[in-house]
């Protein structure tokens, strides 16, 4: 087990409203099923009731407190033949630390940070480190680390900021050296206030959905921690345990690479989350579609909603028949994003019908334009590529760095279809 991403640990559980009951229990966590505590007495407790969802629960176990974020009641087995009752209660969050969260109210931090999968390799010109002084294979090991920390930041709003910043772990021993980066990607109080958990989860997540785009895939979170500022030093960092709910890790094509943005990643950051702030469910359903894997007829839905929304916020008009071709017209002489979408003039009647025959499942009216799940995927590509220049250009991205970016990942795009 590792012991950052699980836990499976035997201590004492209460609820904080009835603190002066304590009962033995086994927490487990595991990122694909969550937290399950499991209680066991020998009587029945009125304090348990099926189904209820309690604020918090408290424990403490190997000299460490644990803490249950919206912990749910789901199964209770009692009276048994040996006389003890099972109480198992289901969480998705759980904080570890000297922590005192008594209640939702409770659960608010200055800063929230996490590490991602896939990503290590796209910050790898980032250093943490510098490796000086290896001496011979005929000497003995001297090795010196310098160390150099470089940090990536920006601005999210009045009260936030966001830094990702690199470190190492260094492991040494007779016959083993080792010294790892870190990259940590942080959320932080400007002003070291207290911040909602949910309004902190929001704001990481847009940064997660930025580089699962980015890389053509999922990223998830590899490890997260909190800090608070209102307690001493030596209590105010915990880990927070997340029930991953995205799915494998995955990685398809990187549309740039960190290079490409010339230091700018901090201002193109700052921009994404202003769109994702914008156009929410656009950003939700592109990230959906764009990383599915397999891909099924209903994401295409997805992709011409998502494209309905990108016109609503971009034109601020209602939608008219044909949403794609006042959404092409203008980058049309981007030559790759052109050859991307071809002669729209054709599709964008079959694309309209597609959909439409999906929300409302008339064969009759619809039944010349319904076409096979492949062509529906290489419309749906189409669209993705509609949705992705218009993010491109308000992220900042000129139509040479555009047509770049369509050129360098042309195979997830261009299909023959007219």
């Amino acid at each position: 087990m590792n012991e950052e991403l699980e836990i499976d640990v035997l201590g004492f559980w209460w609820i904080p409203e009835h603190s002066e009951t304590k009962w033995p229990g086994r927490l487990t966590f595991s990122k694909s099923e969550g937290g399950i505590l499991e209680i066991f007495q020998n009587e029945q407790h009125k304090e348990f009731e099926k189904h209820k969802t309690y604020q918090a629960i408290r424990g403490s176990a190997n000299g460490e407190g644990f803490t249950l974020y919206r912990a749910t009641l789901y199964n209770s087995t009692q009276n048994q033949p040996n006389g003890i009752s099972y109480y198992r209660l289901k969480s998705d969050t759980i904080v570890a630390g000297q922590f005192c969260l008594e209640n939702e109210e409770d659960f608010q931090f200055s800063e929230l940070g996490v590490k991602l999968s896939n990503i290590n390799e796209w910050f790898r010109q980032l250093k943490a480190y510098e490796v000086k002084d290896v001496s011979d294979k005929n000497t003995l090991l001297s090795t010196t680390i310098q160390y150099s920390s470089e940090a990536i930041t920006f601005s999210i709003n009045d009260l936030l900021e966001g830094r990702i910043s690199t470190g190492f772990n260094l492991h040494h021993s007779i016959n083993d050296f080792n010294a790892s980066k870190q990259l940590w990607f942080n959320i932080i109080s400007k002003d070291k206030s207290l911040i909602p958990y949910e309004t902190l989860m929001k704001k990481i997540n847009f940064l997660r959905v930025f580089f699962s785009v980015v890389l053509g895939g999922k990223c998830v979170y590899e490890q997260l921690r909190i800090e608070r500022s209102d307690l001493k030093s030596v209590y105010n960092i915990g880990r927070l345990y997340s029930r991953n709910s995205f799915g494998p890790p995955s990685k398809g094509y990187v549309l740039f690479e960190l290079e490409d943005l010339e230091n700018r990643l901090g201002e193109v950051i700052e921009k994404w989350l202003h769109i994702c702030e914008e156009m929410p469910e656009v950003i939700n359903l592109l990230y959906t579609t764009y990383t599915a894997k397999p891909i099924y007829d209903y994401h295409f839905r997805e992709s011409y909603i998502a494209l309905e929304g990108l016109y609503h916020w971009r034109l601020e008009k209602d939608t008219p028949e044909n949403v794609i071709s006042p959404l092409v017209q203008p980058f049309m002489h981007i030559s790759k994003f052109g050859e991307i979408i071809g002669d729209y003039k054709k599709w964008w009647k079959v694309a309209k019908n597609n959909r439409h025959y999906q929300m409302h499942l008339n064969k009759i009216k619809y039944a010349n334009d319904i076409v096979s799940t492949s062509d529906l995927v290489k419309l749906m590509r189409k669209m993705e590529a509609i949705i992705l220049c218009h993010i491109l250009k308000e992220l900042g991205f000129s139509d040479g760095e555009i047509n770049q970016v369509f050129t360098k990942v042309e195979k997830r795009f261009i299909f023959n279809f007219f």
